[in-house]
């Protein structure tokens, strides 16, 4: 809580006055910092060596499926049929199982698990959905579902990959998806609380380069009418982990306008001979997102940027312990901003270690961590944690 306390009269010579000034803000100074310092735990001795930019963390752990979790079987399929039918049938602690093989034809989603049984679509990569055409049609199209696993197996030969809409508590988990007409999975339409990580995606925008993202989250602002009311949308608290992505038409990720509070971290991206629709790894023009510890090669401009062209959008975005080597003619970091340099209060560590990009490191100035504070965000005061600006 501000300190409340008024300070007495003060005397009216300036000099007086002026002195007066000077202790009453030295006085809320260190009653602050006393504030804050007892909730710290000890300090030890300054150190010599400068510290490394602190991550912002989840403020829970969140659990992840994998693969390598899939329960017991309640159903084992062969076929496209056989799986359809499992789907519709599907409820909480349900696990179906695909066996090595090709499913021909979209598979369509719509189940409800719980926290506790959650729906589980388990099969190895030797089991493969396939389209026949990279025209028409996605490989799995899930739609108002909530905790959900899909694991595994590989998408391949269809217009999209793994679409989910409107759902939330969903996980796609180590998939291979590859040779896509559009985008290689896609979370929509208010979908929440979901998880994406580890899938290996490659050679997605066959049909069109530029709808050909590896990741793509939440819906364009030029489409908001057509698909969510003509507001954004809320597709927020989603996790982009460990993926590797490579030969993509567009971005390899790209979060969008209206998405918020997500993290992209530990992702591993390649952009050659890729990207001919896009300019940079990772494309953030939501709000909140941390995107850490990622590495990428070869871009055709830049390595990570921050686009803010939506008003209110592309705002208190962190990027820390990224890694790579860009060999382009853009920037590391590339932050747009419609107000004043620092008005999207994009925080870029210099923990960061990104190189060969020829226009250099980043087009704003890269913040190092200081004391832990309460800071006052544009929109709300945040939690304390460690704030690098």
């Amino acid at each position: 809580m501000p300190l409340r306390r008024k300070p007495p009269a003060l005397p009216h010579s300036k000099a007086s006055t002026a002195r007066w000034a000077a202790r009453w803000t030295a006085v809320g100074i260190i009653a602050v910092a006393a504030a804050l310092l007892t909730a710290l735990p000890p300090v030890t001795a300054p150190s010599t060596t400068p510290p490394a930019a602190p991550a912002p963390t989840l403020t829970s752990t969140p659990v992840v499926h994998r693969y390598a979790d899939c329960p017991k079987a309640t159903t084992t399929v062969h076929t496209g049929d056989e799986l359809r039918a499992a789907v519709d049938q599907a409820g909480p602690g349900t696990v179906i199982k695909m066996a090595a093989g090709t499913y021909r034809g979209q598979v369509n989603v719509h189940v409800t698990g719980t926290a506790a049984n959650p729906i589980w679509v388990c099969g190895p990569r030797d089991a493969v959905i396939t389209l026949g055409s990279v025209q028409n049609n996605h490989g799995i199209l899930i739609k108002n579902s909530a905790h959900l696993v899909i694991a595994g197996m590989t998408v391949t030969n269809g217009l999209k990959g793994i679409s989910v809409i409107s759902s939330t508590n969903v996980t796609i988990a180590d998939t291979r998806i590859d040779n896509i007409g559009y985008e290689g999975i896609h979370l929509r339409a208010f979908t929440t609380d979901s998880t994406v990580v580890g899938n290996t995606i490659s050679n997605t925008g066959l049909r069109e380069a530029r709808y050909g993202e590896g990741i793509y989250i939440g819906t364009s602002e030029n489409n908001w009418c057509a698909q969510t009311d003509c507001g954004p949308d809320h597709t927020d608290g989603t996790l982009l982990l460990d993926n590797h992505i490579s030969l993509t038409g567009a971005q390899p990720i790209e979060v969008k306008e209206g998405t918020s509070n997500g993290i992209i971290r530990g992702n591993v991206i390649d952009g050659a001979k890729a990207m001919s629709a896009a300019e940079e790894w990772i494309k953030v023009k939501g709000n909140d997102w941390i995107i850490e510890a990622n590495r990428g090669s070869n871009s055709p401009r830049h390595g990570f940027a921050v686009n803010g062209s939506v008003a209110g959008w592309g705002l208190r975005n962190t990027f820390v312990d990224n890694t790579g080597i860009v060999n382009a003619g853009g920037y590391a970091f590339f932050i747009y901003e419609t107000g004043s340099k620092g008005s999207s209060y994009t925080n870029v560590s210099c923990s960061n270690s990104v190189t060969r990009a020829a226009d250099g490191f980043s087009n704003i100035a890269c913040t190092r961590p200081r004391l832990l504070v309460f800071q006052q965000r544009a929109t709300a005061p945040c939690d304390v944690f460690w704030c690098a600006r």
